[in-house]
């Protein structure tokens, strides 16, 4: 996955593919469905 990919999909200038958020969650060695999550209220992005 190309790093100006990933930036575009972090800036919101760009979606990101099913595909890439299974590639993306498992070398973050997470589920999938944690990056589907929407924040909880009042909860500060983290960098």
């Amino acid at each position: 996955m190309a790093r100006s990919y990933l930036g575009g999909v972090e800036r919101g200038q760009r979606n990101i593919a099913l595909l890439n958020i299974f590639k993306l969650a498992e070398a973050l060695g997470v589920e999938p469905s944690v990056l589907l999550e929407a924040p909880a209220a009042g909860q500060e992005p983290t960098p």
